[in-house]
This record gives C-alpha cells, sequence and structure tokens, in this order.
C-alpha cells in the first residue's frame, strides 16, 4: 500500500520546502505545486472554473509521474 501526503496551506510558509525534504527522506516523488503559475498567468481573477483546472492539472502530473515511476520499477 502506497501512503501519499498532500501538504496545504497559505503561502510562504514552507510548504514546498518540507514536500521536497519528505520526498527526499522516504525516496518519493514529489509533485510540484502548479496554481501558482496558473494563476500568475491569468489576466483576471481566478474563479471557481480555474480551480477545478488546477486540480485537473496536477491529477494528471501525478498520474504521469506516477505511471513513469511504476514502469521504471
Amino acid at each position: 500500500m502506497t501512503t501519499q501526503i498532500a501538504i496545504t496551506g497559505p503561502e510562504s510558509t514552507g510548504k514546498s520546502t518540507l514536500a521536497q525534504d519528505l520526498a527526499l527522506h522516504f525516496k518519493a516523488p514529489c509533485f510540484k505545486e502548479y496554481a501558482r503559475e496558473y494563476i500568475a498567468s491569468l489576466d483576471i481573477k481566478y474563479v471557481y472554473d480555474d480551480v477545478l483546472q488546477i486540480a485537473e492539472r496536477m491529477i494528471e502530473e501525478r498520474h504521469k509521474i506516477l505511471d513513469i515511476r511504476n514502469q521504471k520499477s
């Protein structure tokens, strides 16, 4: 059984650093946050549909990384 950890919280609180450190410690993949990049690319304030886009992209990236990792093992 695989354990997955999701880290949430406000900006600039060390979530990315913690995620990278956990990934190194457990020799596991770390999934890059996509929300900040997506929102920065918008010319308008983000709305609920944007949150769905972010979630879908994060799920796609997660599947890609896990598929690649599973092919190597």
